[in-house]
């Protein structure tokens, strides 16, 4: 018997997903994103800023027409010099190439 992990996200009165741990197509208010666990998506960064979740930063691209793509990168989970005291959200202005990157999710509009 193959089990799942499965995880409900609310991003607003306007989206609700049902998604399960891997790479997912999802849609937020008629826009789609390709969600990716584990995942960074490193430069082509035009915006940062600290977030409570994953779902802030799906949010904060889908209202802005000049995100393309994001990173979503946990507490504890940057790079020594940022802050790690809260997670970040990494607008990006194109789609860069991926890497593994754990505590990290990243999204890609389509």
């Amino acid at each position: 018997m193959k089990i799942s992990r499965l995880i409900l996200i609310t991003v607003s009165a306007t989206i609700c997903l049902a998604i399960v741990l891997g790479t997912h197509t999802v849609v937020n208010a008629g826009q789609r994103f390709v969600i990716e666990f584990d995942v960074d998506r490193p430069g082509h960064d035009y915006e940062s800023f600290a977030v409570s979740s994953m779902e802030d930063c799906l949010q904060a691209c889908n209202e802005d027409f000049s995100c393309s793509s994001f990173t979503y990168v946990g507490r504890g989970y940057q790079p020594s010099e940022f802050n790690n005291e809260r997670p970040i959200c990494w607008l990006k202005d194109r789609v860069p190439d991926s890497r593994r990157g754990t505590g990290m999710v990243s999204g890609i509009k389509r």
